[in-house]
């Protein structure tokens, strides 16, 4: 999960052409199957308090975009 979490950060402070647009979605979508798989492996929440929550619910969200 660590990887994922770096490489959204690294493309998130220079989004500024289509192929660093693309990168950042690969790389969001690849954290929320991640996410999803601990949370069906561990049977519980993979977010343990609100904003985790939250930034689990806006990747999702722009997944279902994508």
């Amino acid at each position: 999960m660590r990887y994922w979490l770096d490489q959204i950060r690294d493309v998130l402070v220079k989004r500024e052409t289509p192929t660093q647009m693309t990168s950042l979605a690969t790389y969001v979508q690849a954290a929320v199957r991640e996410l999803q798989k601990f949370e069906r492996q561990q049977v519980r929440p993979a977010a343990s308090t609100e904003d985790a929550q939250l930034a689990i619910a806006g990747g999702i969200e722009l997944v279902s975009r994508v």
